[in-house]
Parts: C-alpha cells; sequence; structure tokens
C-alpha cells in the first residue's frame, strides 16, 4: 500500500509541475489565468470581483487564499488601473471593492482567451478523457481544499478549558439537528465525563480555537462496566470544521486509542438525523447494531453501531 501510495504521490507531482511549466506560471508569475501585462493574482482578483461583486479586502485575501497585506495591494493596483472601483460597505468603516466598466472589459477578454486555450487542449483528448480529465482535475483541487481547512488542525487530550466550547459546539449541534431536552439534559462537560480509568476524550484545536472532538468510556451494560467494549461519545465538529476529514481523523483517534487499551468492540448511540455521521461510520467499517443496555434512552437516540475492533478499519486517509 506505501509503494502503491508513493507511487500516485508522484505521478500527481508530476502532472503538476507538468501544468504549472505548460501554463507558464514559472514566467514571471504569469500564467494561463493572467492576462498580458497582469501578475497572475491580479487577474484571480479580476475574477473574483467578476463572479462576486462588493468584496471587502478582507473578503477578497480570504478568496484568493493570501493575506490581507498582500490582497490590499493587489486592490491598490488595480484600483490604480482604473479597472475596479470602491464603494461605502453597509458598515461604513468597510469599504467593497467592484470592477469597473474597464475592468469588465478586461475580465472578459481574460475568459474569452483562457476559454479558448483550454478548448485547444481538449481537442487533443477524445470525448471520455475530457470528463476524465474535468473529473481528475476537480477532485484533486476538492482534496487540497479539504487539506487546507483541516491540514492546521492539531488533536490532542481535552483540558478543563476546553469544556465551553465544546458544550457550545455540542449545544448548536442539538439545535441544528433538532434533539430533544432530554439529550441535552444528559451532556457533561467532557473533561469530567471523561476522566474515568480506561476513557479519553481528544479535542481538535484550529490555533487557539476549539473545532470538535470525541471520546469513548467503557460501556456499562445492566449496571456494569464491559471490559471488552467501550462507548464513542460526544463526536461533533463546529460547521465550518466539517467536510474536510477532520471527522475521519478524530475517529480513528479514538479508535486507535481504544486498541491501546485492550477494547475489543467500540459501540455507539446516535440519531437518525446524522445522516452524515452515518455515512462515516458505515466507511469506517461500522455496522448496524442492536441497542446494548438502555443508555439510548436517557439520551433520546435511535440508531446503533458496532465495530470489531481487532478486525481493524480504514485508516484516517483511506
Amino acid at each position: 500500500m506505501r509503494n502503491e501510495t508513493g507511487d500516485l504521490v508522484g505521478r500527481l507531482r508530476h502532472a503538476s509541475r507538468s501544468m504549472v511549466r505548460d501554463l507558464g506560471l514559472l514566467g514571471g508569475g504569469r500564467g494561463e489565468d493572467a492576462a498580458p501585462g497582469l501578475p497572475i493574482t491580479t487577474c484571480h482578483a479580476l475574477i473574483e470581483l467578476g463572479a462576486h461583486p462588493n468584496r471587502t479586502v478582507g473578503e477578497l485575501a480570504a478568496a484568493l487564499r493570501i493575506d490581507k497585506s498582500n490582497a490590499s495591494r493587489t486592490a491598490a493596483t488595480l484600483i490604480r488601473d482604473g479597472l475596479v472601483e470602491t464603494a461605502p460597505a453597509l458598515d461604513r468603516r468597510r469599504r467593497c471593492l467592484s470592477l469597473t466598466p474597464t475592468g469588465r472589459q478586461q475580465l472578459q477578454c481574460l475568459h474569452d482567451r483562457v476559454d479558448r486555450q483550454v478548448a485547444a487542449a481538449l481537442e487533443h483528448l477524445d470525448p471520455a478523457e475530457r470528463q476524465a480529465a474535468a473529473r481528475g482535475v476537480a477532485l484533486y483541487a476538492k482534496a487540497l481544499g479539504r487539506l487546507r481547512r483541516v491540514g492546521d488542525v492539531q488533536i490532542g487530550l481535552v483540558r478543563a478549558a476546553d469544556d465551553a466550547a465544546l458544550l457550545q459546539i455540542i449545544a448548536d449541534a442539538s439545535s441544528e439537528f433538532g434533539f430533544g431536552a432530554c439529550f441535552t439534559a444528559a451532556v457533561r462537560a467532557p473533561s469530567s465525563e471523561f476522566a474515568a480509568p480506561r476513557a479519553a476524550y481528544f479535542v481538535a484545536r484550529r490555533a487557539d480555537r476549539v473545532v470538535g472532538g470525541a471520546g469513548f468510556v467503557p460501556r456499562a451494560t445492566d449496571g456494569a462496566s464491559d471490559a471488552a467494549v467501550c462507548e464513542l461519545r460526544q463526536m461533533y465538529l463546529a460547521r465550518d470544521a466539517r467536510g474536510g476529514g477532520l471527522g475521519r481523523r478524530l475517529l480513528h483517534t479514538c479508535l486507535a486509542a481504544a486498541r491501546d487499551l485492550g477494547y475489543r468492540t467500540c459501540y455507539l448511540e446516535t440519531h437518525d438525523a446524522m445522516t452524515a455521521a452515518h455515512g462515516l461510520y458505515e466507511r469506517c467499517g461500522f455496522r448496524r447494531a442492536c441497542p446494548r443496555g438502555d443508555g439510548s434512552a436517557g439520551r433520546g437516540c435511535d440508531t446503533y453501531y458496532e465495530l470489531d475492533l481487532q478486525a481493524g478499519a480504514t485508516g484516517p486517509t483511506g
């Protein structure tokens, strides 16, 4: 598997280098999405403002994935060249950027030129290859976007200082998915709920902000702890931390720790409304199960899963 992954990485890197060179991106910051005489960052700013007018400098920086000072310099250049103008935002302390008629004309010339270039390249592929190329580039861009969203997230054990942020994330999920009062009443602060022996709770942090967490405890059945079974609990992510693979990372951090502690089975109780979570559990090897004991009654759960920890599970990038 490692050799196969390494080969795939090498092929993608080689293809990316070839694209960069063929698009002319090594020629002083200009390339496929650049108009004659304009740096590529400036052209991407034109494209962004054409698609989303009235953006502030901060919003433009976020869209282009550049720092605000770079976006500010780019905007100043566009304003100086008569391609962009400013207007007061709803909040009059900020100013919005929009294209001038000259800017819109420049943008249309840019689109026409690049469309011709891409169409000419596609002529060298048959119809099936064209669809494969479009899908492949889109998937790779999607993967890079996911990496950007979660690549700077660190996962570590919970601290008491994390409780307030975690409880807010759980409360937000309760409101979003329509959980009942019985669910909210059953939630306890993770730093205390997961302080028992053979329990653990892991927190995902981006910089100094808590964006999610998940943990496990020994599963109690009929009042007695089952040494072979742990229960996954309180796995939640903030809305802006979803969709990038962080849930999988958190889940597999919990499963690896549970295996190290000698558990043979991981059990969980969830809610029918959490369809995205169901998909994650099933992709990672969980199977639908019957409820164990009466714990679900106190939390309003209606869907149950189990995973054989000894059989293994798909890794975080699987």
